[in-house]
């Protein structure tokens, strides 16, 4: 398990405060998840339309909220362990 400071912590609470109501259920979605997950997935899992969904990836990368990997031709989604660990000990939902 991570060890979040409280520096860090009061740093990633305004963060997360400031986004959207979808953002924080894509993030909240994202940081249940062990790996990475595709488009696809998400598509499936979450009650957005592909552009609202391209929409909060994009506004959470830009954040540094969610990394994104290319694999095989494949773009993987994930949140960095340190929001994950964040995000478990201060749910958003």
């Amino acid at each position: 398990m991570l060890f979040l400071g409280e520096e860090l912590a009061a740093t990633l609470h305004p963060q997360i405060n400031r986004l959207s109501e979808l953002e924080k259920n894509l993030i909240c979605r994202l940081s249940r998840e062990a790996n990475s997950v595709s488009i696809e997935q998400l598509l499936q899992d979450a009650d957005l339309s592909p552009s609202e969904l391209f929409k909060c990836l994009q506004s959470l990368g830009m954040r540094s909220l969610v990394e994104i990997e290319e694999q095989q031709n494949e773009t993987l989604f994930s949140v960095c362990p340190v929001v994950r660990q964040y995000l478990i000990s201060n749910p958003v939902n």
